[in-house]
């Protein structure tokens, strides 16, 4: 018995190794972010409408939401097919079908109605379920008051561009005005 608990116990060791190996790889992910984040920036620079530059920073906004209720999806995910052989989780409902796709689907609209003010049929229904539902909460409401007030500052800058642009034109149509210039010559200044 001796040698097989020591063969046992030297097989976890080096699968616990493996583990940390494979999670060293997976930090290297992140410096693709780092490169799409360089490449984001080269492409804002290389826009001069303040409108698309907007427009923009709105949709990277938008697209970070997603990504991160993708992963907050395959975490709500992973943590039920964790627990489900212990306790009871929100993957057993009947309501929810079994295939992984539907699964993933499933816990993706739980995971933006965290973001949201909207309903859901899916709750936590374990302690574990329960904690990350409220680490998700807490990480929502920061990020999406974040979204909100970053909507909000794009929204008045271009209220405050497309101002600019009206008060122009209301000069210009004041000049015509006073100095009575010809509709003609009107039609090829606005050209």
């Amino acid at each position: 018995d001796v040698p097989e608990a020591s063969n046992s116990s030297v097989t976890f060791a080096r699968l616990g190794r493996s583990f940390r190996a494979l999670r060293m790889l997976r930090l290297f992910r992140l410096l693709r972010v780092g490169k799409l984040a360089f490449a984001f920036t080269v492409l804002l620079d290389s826009f001069t409408s303040e409108f698309t530059l907007m427009l923009l920073k709105v949709s990277r906004l938008v697209v970070f939401i997603v990504v991160l209720n993708h992963y907050i999806a395959c975490g709500f995910c992973a943590i039920a097919f964790l627990v489900v052989d212990e306790e009871d989780s929100w993957i057993e409902q009947p309501t929810i079908g079994k295939s992984n796709l539907n699964l993933y689907i499933c816990a993706f609209h739980w995971s933006v109605t965290q973001f949201t003010p909207a309903t859901q049929n899916i709750g936590p229904m374990n302690l574990y379920e329960r904690c990350f539902a409220t680490g998700v909460v807490v990480v929502a409401l920061v990020t999406f008051s974040t979204f909100l007030g970053k909507m909000t500052s794009a929204m008045t800058q271009l209220l405050n561009l497309n101002a600019a642009r009206a008060l122009k034109e209301h000069k210009l149509r004041k000049f015509f005005h006073d100095y009575n210039i010809t509709p003609p010559l009107r039609r090829q200044i606005w050209m």
